[in-house]
């Protein structure tokens, strides 16, 4: 147990690790790899996050074109292997950023997202493939309201361009431009 909690905090990109013991003498250790989605700037310095707002550490150039830039949030003082944690120590949007960056990722929207704004917690915003906005809202029924998304995404074609509001989970409203 010591050596896995050793593990965790010199190797940050560790997601999980198990071990399995074999008789006689056999040990297998597994391994699943975090993988950098966000980054979160500091100063001049950005820091990527997995979709579990773990701190992997600062990001690379080559990174940066991959990453969703998240703003609005004040990060305290960035522990690498450790769980993002905010200026004034707000672990709800903590928890909320770490739902809102699952749903990207495991609804396959990452690769259009370049951006997850939180300058305001009630009125997130984050943009997709360049063509939409989408006003999410605060941190109620986050998961209800991407699979609203997703539902309006299935409507809209590549050619659409406009204002996608799921703030509501009485429907979804779109705009466009």
């Amino acid at each position: 147990f010591a050596a896995v909690g050793r593990a965790f905090s010199k190797l940050p990109y560790i997601e999980e690790l198990t071990i399995s013991r074999s008789l006689p003498n056999r040990v297998t250790i597994t391994v699943e790899e975090s993988e950098a989605l966000a980054c979160i700037v500091v100063g001049d310095e950005y820091w990527t996050l997995d979709e579990n707002c773990k701190i992997l550490g600062k990001a690379t150039e080559e990174e940066l074109e991959d990453l969703i830039l998240v703003s609005g949030i004040d990060p305290g003082t960035l522990m690498i292997g450790e769980k993002l944690v905010t200026a004034d120590g707000d672990e709800e949007l903590v928890a909320f950023l770490a739902r809102v960056l699952f749903n990207i990722e495991e609804r396959g929207l990452k690769n259009g997202v370049s951006y997850v704004s939180f300058d305001d917690p009630n009125d997130v915003r984050f943009d997709y493939l360049d063509n939409f906005i989408i006003v999410f809202g605060g941190q109620d029924n986050v998961d209800y309201r991407f699979g609203m998304l997703m539902s309006a995404f299935s409507q809209l074609t590549l050619n659409d361009v406009g204002i996608v509001d799921v703030s509501s989970i009485s429907g979804v409203h779109f705009t466009p431009n």
